[in-house]
């Protein structure tokens, strides 16, 4: 018919490679009018992932097949990040990189992962992205421990080394405070 009112269902052919291009909540307009239209709500800002883990394939011939896994997977949660692993390691072959956005999360992935597509894979041990104040004032962050300067540079080079930390605060009935500390503690 050539339009859409409110409440109508339609499709679009938008010739994207990736469907993680899009974001829900995409305000879609002809070229012509996209100076003088708005988005309806201001999308808030995307999740960044603040745990690390790669993943490899039992067997190095099934990367493709669990790449592919993966992406599906990934497709229903937009706070997942998928990368290919910079170069492929000695006795674990070619990998990803993914990004979570904590350990449940993680976990749940892997679930998954093991469930919906019968994927055994090996998942590397969780890291967190580490900061590195350089005495030059540049500042880089580590993904990764192969991307750990040496001890040389350690000394020579690097003025800090941040890592992330959490502020929280915890709202519990009275009876629980004890529990509540000792779990803290321990955690």
């Amino acid at each position: 018919t050539g339009f859409l009112n409110a409440g109508c269902v339609g499709y679009l052919v938008a010739g994207l490679r990736d469907v993680r291009q899009a974001r829900v909540g995409d305000t879609l307009c002809l070229a012509t009018e996209r100076d003088r239209l708005e988005p309806v709500d201001p999308l808030p800002p995307a999740t960044q992932p603040g745990l690390f883990a790669s993943v490899f394939p039992p067997d190095g011939g099934l990367f493709d097949e669990m790449s592919r896994a993966v992406d599906r997977l990934a497709l229903n949660d937009a706070s997942v990040t998928v990368g290919r692993e910079a170069k492929a390691r000695p006795t674990l072959g070619a990998g990803l990189r993914l990004g979570f956005l904590g350990l449940l999360h993680m976990d749940v992935f892997r679930q998954r992962l093991r469930d919906e597509f019968g994927a055994e894979v090996l998942f590397t041990s969780p890291t967190v992205p580490y900061k590195v104040r350089w005495k030059d004032g540049n500042v880089t962050t580590l993904e990764a421990l192969d991307d750990w300067p040496d001890a040389a540079q350690l000394s020579r080079e690097v003025s800090d080394i941040l890592e992330p930390v959490v502020d929280i605060e915890v709202v519990t009935p009275r009876e629980h405070v004890g529990a509540c500390l000792e779990h803290l503690e321990t955690a």
